[in-house]
């Protein structure tokens, strides 16, 4: 909790146009997530040529919050979430994406939140090609954005949420 509200702080101080929420949850298998969504993204932010914009702008705010050294097994990932364009890419992309409160959305896998190398691969890397992926194939802009912390009790990496399929696993 104590990352989400540094990071709450940094992005609303850094950046008051965006909306921001946390939430957190305990899991039926006794990891407990949290999550920081940013909407109201800015408009260059949701175009090819503003992605790196986005990137830079979540770069430097996981370095600001630092990677968690707390004792036990924390994951983070980066994710996306979107909207369809047309009632009929409704039903496609229901077949592809998980949905969250009518968007669609996908994320990176979970890389582990003690190591600031991996968090910054997972941003410039993982999220960028998920974006990218969405605006090529499907001329999707990212509606939000989140940020999701996980603990795991028994140090096993987070698996991806029911629904949700890497980017190289969907069809055009």
């Amino acid at each position: 909790m104590e990352k989400l509200l540094a990071m709450e702080s940094i992005i609303g101080s850094e950046e008051p146009s965006l909306d921001l929420s946390i939430k957190t949850f305990i899991n039926s298998d006794g990891t407990v997530d949290g999550e920081i969504r940013i909407g109201n993204l800015l408009e260059e932010w949701r175009t090819l040529e503003g992605l790196i914009y986005l990137e830079s702008f979540l770069s430097r705010v996981m370095r600001d919050v630092g990677p968690i050294t707390a004792e036990g097994s924390y994951w983070i990932c980066f994710g996306v979430r979107f909207g369809p364009s047309n009632e009929a890419e409704a039903g496609d992309l229901a077949d592809l994406y998980k949905r969250f409160r009518g968007l669609f959305q996908a994320a990176t896998h979970a890389t582990q939140a003690d190591m600031p190398a991996s968090i910054q691969t997972n941003i410039s890397t993982g999220l960028t090609v998920i974006v990218r992926a969405l605006m090529d194939r499907r001329g999707l802009p990212p509606a939000m954005v989140f940020v999701r912390f996980t603990y795991s009790p028994d140090g096993e990496r987070p698996q991806r949420y029911e629904g949700e399929r890497p980017v190289k696993q969907l069809k055009d």
